[in-house]
């Protein structure tokens, strides 16, 4: 539960900060899917190893999702037509972290 929170401010202090959400192709893209299948998975009594590989494939199919997405914001928003068609680095990030995490405790991302 407690790691499940800290995802959870993670996600929040990250959207207030950044004045973005889910779909505008941030790291949000791939920490808000995360956040909620870590909780899930927690709620379900799940142990931390389970819930940070649910997590990670979440962090996974969220990442891959921004390729498509159009970038408004950041970094990739002032290259939007060289972004196109990429992830954002940032999302990937959480995914490639997270993913690490899972491994550290034995479970990778399925």
């Amino acid at each position: 539960a407690t790691v499940a929170d800290l995802l959870d401010a993670g996600r929040d202090e990250i959207a207030r900060r950044g004045k973005v959400e889910p779909g505008n192709r941030t790291m949000l893209d791939a920490l808000a899917p995360a956040a909620a299948a870590f909780r899930a998975a927690a709620d379900r009594g799940t142990p931390v190893g389970g819930c940070l590989a649910v997590a990670a494939a979440a962090a996974d199919a969220g990442a891959t999702s921004t390729a498509a997405m159009e970038a408004t914001t950041g970094r990739a928003g002032w290259l939007a037509d060289r972004a196109r068609g990429h992830e954002d680095a940032g999302a990937r990030l959480i995914a490639v972290v997270l993913d690490a995490a899972a491994r550290a405790v034995g479970e990778p991302a399925a």
